[in-house]
């Protein structure tokens, strides 16, 4: 049986920049949820790109009959 805690799962610590924690401690009192928000906004985005790359291809056009520009 899995236990259920009130705490959040451990994750390991990913090394920032500290001036750049500083300028987001400036603007807001949880940097954590601005780090959040912005990692999962840039995987959409990238998740958007990927579907637009993966689009089928048009099919070329017809050659028209001679006659017309093909003789």
């Amino acid at each position: 049986m899995i236990a259920m805690t009130d705490q959040p799962e451990s994750f390991p610590s990913i090394p920032i920049d500290p001036a750049l924690l500083a300028e987001l401690e400036e603007i807001t009192s949880d940097p954590s949820l601005v780090i959040d928000t912005a990692v999962r906004q840039w995987l959409q985005r990238r998740a958007i790109k990927e579907s637009d790359i993966s689009r089928p291809m048009p099919v070329n056009p017809l050659v028209p009959p001679r006659g017309e520009w093909n003789d």
